[in-house]
């Protein structure tokens, strides 16, 4: 399994037969994010490290990559979630 996770706001469509799909480029870059990971991955945006950051994730940074065919600040991939810190013990579970 492989993860990528995005901040951003989703275009939200009901289709005729009721089903409703998301769609945007904060949708196009969590899945770019997803399949630049390695399997058993979760790969996160820029943003999102920026948007958890106090929250006791810990991460391990990769570098800066660019997500191919996305413009804009929220095109660079940073990291991978490497664990949460548990507040009791402080190390990762």
């Amino acid at each position: 399994m492989r993860v990528g996770l995005n901040a951003g706001e989703p275009i939200a469509e009901d289709d005729p037969g009721g089903r409703s799909d998301l769609f945007g480029t904060a949708v196009n870059l969590a899945a770019r994010i997803a399949a630049s990971a390695d399997a058993g991955e979760i790969l996160v945006a820029d943003v999102v490290r920026q948007l958890v950051a106090g929250k006791d994730f810990l991460f391990n940074d990769r570098g800066e990559t660019r997500a191919a065919r996305v413009r804009g600040p929220g095109a660079r991939v940073r990291g991978e979630v490497a664990g949460v810190r548990d507040a009791e013990r402080g190390g990762a579970r």
